[in-house]
């Protein structure tokens, strides 16, 4: 069990494998996140503005003028704001370039910011966000946790 691809390899890094076995016999790595998504009766709708639409629009890519949601207070369809879950996957195929990385027993920074830079978990994120499935505030968390 993992919150993030970079804790994923930590806990894989803690096998009593060599580094370039390791390297060579990933193919794939996927993180599942559950995350609740929102209610459609009462969530609660707004259009960003000045820096917070800056850095939301470059952390999450977005290209348009996407109406973002926040949890709602909740109603008799939901009670706190949340109805239902739905399952976001953070995954990273593992490139030659990457099986050098793990095998080289390249620092914990290297690795993170590889993930980070190919990854791309975030975009998922805005793509769940802009649709209102979920709440902005709640992609911020998980795409924080990189």
């Amino acid at each position: 069990y993992a919150n993030s691809l970079t804790s994923a390899l930590s806990r894989l890094a803690k096998y009593p494998l060599e580094p370039a076995l390791l390297a060579a016999s990933l193919r794939l790595l996927v993180v599942q996140h559950q995350i609740e998504v929102l209610c459609n009766k009462c969530r609660i709708s707004f259009l960003p503005a000045g820096p917070l639409k800056k850095a939301l629009w470059e952390q999450f890519g977005f290209t348009t003028e996407s109406r973002l949601y926040r949890k709602g207070p909740g109603c008799q369809s939901c009670e706190d704001g949340h109805n239902g879950t739905i399952m976001a996957a953070e995954w990273l195929p593992i490139t030659h370039e990457f099986q050098q990385l793990l095998a080289t027993k390249a620092d914990q920074q290297t690795i993170a910011d590889y993930v980070a830079a190919h990854a791309g978990f975030a975009h998922d994120l805005g793509k769940l966000a802009s649709k209102g499935l979920i709440s902005i505030d709640e992609a911020g968390r998980l795409a924080a946790r990189r």
